[in-house]
């Protein structure tokens, strides 16, 4: 047994030899689990930040240029762990509030509510509910984010995101900001509360971040990988805004294939997804399950 155990790692040694199990360099094996490494991640999101910063000069967008950065931001792939602990909370999230009688309530009289001083309260319970079983199943310390309805009516506005604070005009990535110019959401609970989980996911790879700087998530932690993913592209400034999405090709959205905005849609999704099933009545169920399309980033 020790023998043919041995002439195992001899042709495991000549794969790696020959680089086919290994598909980026941001990835290093330990023991048997592929693992990110940090010298592999520095050079990945250098070469997002080199692809994003070439796919626009001077105001216009370089469709093939934007198609490798999306293949290059599709290649990181996340741990069963990562993607087990967003499909877990996802799925405690959406169970409390079918348990819920607020929620029934407010199912039934949402759109009658004034959406800063009646709706917000409400998913502000929510997006502390969601922040609490990402912390509990996590084993991290994950803050709220605190939900705020803001208006801009400017091209570039999103109806969702984290990162803004009305009363100050500053940049806060402790606020899920939800812009009223959109409607939907004062007018259907359920892309609200997709919406929450969606940012309040963003919060939590935050959270990540967070552990790995503080040194408050070990190596053995089933999320180290993902902490220091997420580390090192916050150190990089990689992200890629939504603007570079509207002239991508096909199948090649970079800010959709990147792994912060992947893992949000899966948790915002799952949640509407799960409550769209338990809800029979109303124009609910003619709402997809995001603005991209039913399900189609359930990956």
């Amino acid at each position: 047994a020790l023998q043919n155990l041995y002439f195992i790692f001899l042709i495991f040694d000549a794969f790696l030899f020959l680089g086919i199990l290994i598909p980026h360099d941001a990835y290093a094996l330990s023991g048997v689990r592929m693992r990110f490494t940090q010298e592999g991640l520095n050079r990945h999101f250098q070469q997002v930040v080199n692809y994003r910063d070439h796919a626009l000069v001077d105001g216009w967008y370089n469709p093939p240029v934007l198609a490798e950065l999306g293949k290059c931001v599709a290649e990181i792939e996340p741990s069963a762990a990562y993607t087990h602990c967003l499909d877990t909370v996802s799925a405690q999230f959406s169970a409390q509030l079918l348990e819920s009688p607020e929620f029934h309530h407010m199912l039934g009289v949402w759109d009658q509510l004034d959406p800063k001083t009646e709706q917000a309260p409400y998913l502000q319970k929510c997006a502390d509910l969601m922040a609490s079983l990402y912390a509990k199943e996590s084993g991290i310390t994950v803050s709220a984010g605190k939900v705020e309805h803001y208006f801009c009516d400017k091209d570039y506005a999103s109806d969702a995101f984290v990162g803004f604070n009305q009363d100050t005009a500053l940049r806060d990535m402790d606020v899920i900001a939800l812009n009223t110019y959109f409607p939907e959401k004062q007018h259907n609970l359920l892309l609200a509360l997709q919406s929450v989980a969606h940012e309040q996911t963003h919060l939590f790879n935050l959270s990540l971040n967070t552990a790995f700087e503080y040194m408050a998530i070990d190596q053995d932690h089933p999320l180290y990988d993902e902490a220091l993913y997420f580390r090192e592209g916050f150190r990089k400034g990689a992200y890629i805004s939504q603007s570079y999405g509207k002239y991508s090709p096909p199948g090649h959205n970079p800010y959709l294939l990147q792994l912060d905005e992947r893992a949000a849609f899966r948790a915002g999704d799952g949640v509407f997804d799960t409550l769209r099933a338990a809800v029979i009545h109303g124009p609910v169920m003619q709402q997809p399950s995001s603005p991209f399309g039913p399900g189609l980033y359930r990956h």
